[in-house]
This record gives C-alpha cells, sequence and structure tokens, in this order.
C-alpha cells in the first residue's frame, strides 16, 4: 500500500494542466459573439473582459524551436494551466477570454470590414 501512495499523490498534484483543443468547443458566428467581446475582438491580441481578472497570459519557448513561442493561461483562482499549443486546424493569434470561455478565431487575419464572415472557437475554460 506504501509503495503505491508516493506515485498517487505525485499523479495526482502533477496533472493540473490542459490542452485548449481537448476542451469542449463550440464554432460561433460573429454575429453571435457576447457584445463585450465584439468590441475588443479586432483592438489586440490578447485581452480578459473580467473584472476581477481571473486568468493570466503567460508565454513559454518550444524547446527544439526557440524561436516559437506557445500561449499559456493560468487560472488565477486555482493555478489550472490551458496550453494553447495543441490547437489543430487553422485559427489566429487574437485571444478573448469573458467569463469562462476563451474566444479564437477561425482565420489568421481578421478585419472589421469583413466581420460577418468570421468564424469563432469558444472553449470552456470551466
Amino acid at each position: 500500500m506504501k509503495r503505491y501512495f508516493l506515485p498517487l499523490i505525485i499523479l495526482t498534484l502533477g496533472c493540473n494542466s490542459s490542452q485548449v483543443d481537448e476542451l469542449e468547443k463550440t464554432i460561433v458566428a460573429y454575429q453571435d459573439l457576447p457584445t463585450e467581446v465584439k468590441q475588443q475582438i479586432f483592438k489586440v491580441s490578447y485581452i480578459e473582459i473580467n473584472e476581477p481578472k481571473r486568468y493570466v497570459k503567460k508565454t513559454k519557448k518550444e524547446l527544439l524551436f526557440p524561436w516559437i513561442y506557445n500561449v499559456i493561461f493560468e487560472r488565477v483562482n486555482d493555478g489550472k494551466v490551458f496550453k494553447t499549443s495543441g490547437i489543430k486546424g487553422e485559427h489566429g493569434s487574437t485571444y478573448v477570454i469573458y467569463d469562462d470561455f476563451l474566444y479564437i478565431p477561425n482565420h489568421y487575419n481578421i478585419y472589421p470590414s469583413d466581420s460577418l464572415s468570421y468564424l469563432f472557437t469558444r472553449f470552456d475554460l470551466k
């Protein structure tokens, strides 16, 4: 029994991160985005609209490709980490967090003039 206790503790405490792509996700059209997200999506590469802030954005270099930086979000209240490195398919580099949802455009370059044609992926960070 004692031999299994330490590995179990390490396994339990060590699994405090998730790949964003493995979370529950929904495809959302621009017109269906919350108003708060629409107001910010074209302005910056990252913004959290929540008050008080619930997430911290960090970047981490790839081990084999040091010129590539992966975006990581850490939830403030419990330290849970969400990694964006495994997102499959085309997606932009704009990240908006509102409530417990992460919104990422499904297009590399987004412009307000073409906004009605854009789709976004909403990831549930709960």
